[in-house]
């Protein structure tokens, strides 16, 4: 992922629009698997995404950030939901504050109350997915009997050096059981990890 900073606020090094860049794109199993339970043996990024999201994944996209938080985010009218998603995802990974408190963000996630617990070289953020508020979006019923329980958990560990993100360590966590029959369950990880791997001079800012 390239980033860097395309404009600055004259009164507020801290009001910026920064540009992304996804390139290079691989998949890989998330852990070490058999060749013939590998479904992702022998195949391409192209054949398991399609040449159009991939396309689509690879366009750079801007972020405005203003003391840490996103205020907007721009990408592409027709771009896959899904696409947007992921992006949305990696833009989270730069969303941080450097004092310990609780307040209120949007993310991919919707609009969510946020717990930041600051030490030296460090933020833990801790995102209240309880609180979310988003679209509600496939099955819902009002019956109890008939619904699922959900339990989630969302942490992210920020490493700093010289006032870089140096690490961005991500894990959120749903565990899913159907109401009736709480043998029907599953559990879904989801780990991000962002490690700043060089820095160099970007384009002049505007």
């Amino acid at each position: 992922v390239a980033v860097h900073l395309v404009w600055r606020g004259p009164s507020s090094k801290d009001d910026q629009l920064i540009q992304l860049a996804i390139s290079n794109v691989r998949l890989e199993p998330a852990a070490e698997r058999p060749e013939k339970k590998n479904v992702l043996h022998g195949a391409t990024t192209e054949s398991i995404l399609g040449k159009n999201k991939l396309a689509a994944l690879t366009k750079p996209f801007l972020v405005h950030l203003k003391n840490g938080k996103t205020k907007a985010f721009y990408s592409y009218w027709a771009e896959p939901a899904t696409i947007k998603n992921l992006k949305r995802g990696l833009v989270s990974l730069l969303q941080f504050q450097l004092y310990s408190g609780k307040v209120v963000e949007n993310d991919v996630s919707g609009r969510c109350t946020v717990q930041y617990q600051a030490t030296q070289g460090q933020v833990t953020r801790t995102k209240l997915l309880e609180t979310c508020k988003a679209s509600e979006t496939g099955f819902t019923t009002h019956s109890k009997v008939l619904g699922v329980s959900k339990k989630s958990s969302s942490v992210t560990v920020f490493r700093l050096e010289d006032g870089f993100i140096k690490t961005a360590e991500a894990e959120e966590t749903h565990t899913l059981a159907v109401n009736a029959r709480r043998s029907a369950a599953t559990k879904v990880t989801s780990r991000q990890t962002l490690v700043l791997v060089g820095k160099d001079a970007g384009p002049p800012e505007r």
